[in-house]
């Protein structure tokens, strides 16, 4: 008898390490003749779990906590609500974001939001463990304030932005203001 932790386990015997045919999974049960046996736990997300036993006793039961080969990614950004892509991996995501589970290895990891810059990271995912990133976003604007007479009209770039005195941030690049005030120039 075979038991796993997880259950659901491919479970492969056979009486040559190198030849082992799949039997069902776990947990398993049946009988064999006596002797010694080689088997395999096999499960998708897991490490692979090789081993013998020797079949001397009329019945022989183990159960095998299987080691993972995941882990989890929890992913932050300053300001919050970035957009995340993780290379490989399909989804929608935003910051704050944990991930379900990934399988163990390297990801490419890029997060975007308006006004700032793209951020990608290379983030290693470790058995059984929650990496962690956390992006300080970079800005890609800077306030421009205009302060005018009381009631003039501002425009940037063709679009009023307001009257008498306005902020608002702005990209890298340039831009036409003008400000217009009946009876003046």
């Amino acid at each position: 008898i075979i038991n796993s932790e997880p259950e659901g386990a491919d479970v492969y015997i056979g009486i040559d390490d190198d030849k082992l045919e799949y039997v069902g999974q776990t947990p398993f049960q049946k009988k064999y003749p006596y002797g010694r046996y080689y088997f395999s736990l096999r499960k998708n997300m897991y490490h692979r779990m090789q081993s013998f036993f020797d079949l001397n006793e009329p019945r022989i039961q183990t159960t095998i906590a299987l080691e993972p080969a995941f882990g989890k990614m929890h992913v932050t950004s300053t300001p919050p609500g970035a957009r995340v892509t993780i290379e490989g991996i399909d989804g929608d995501f935003t910051t704050p974001f944990t991930s379900g589970n990934l399988a163990s290895g390297e990801y490419k990891v890029r997060l975007f939001l308006d006004k700032y810059s793209p951020s990608t990271s290379t983030v290693t995912i470790a058995d059984g463990q929650t990496a962690e990133l956390a992006v300080a976003m970079a800005a890609n604007f800077a306030p421009l304030t205009i302060n005018s007479l009381p009631g003039a009209q501002i425009s940037i770039n063709g679009s009023v932005a307001g009257t008498g005195s306005v902020t608002q941030e702005l990209g890298e690049g340039i831009y036409d203001i003008s400000v217009t005030l009946k009876s003046h120039r």
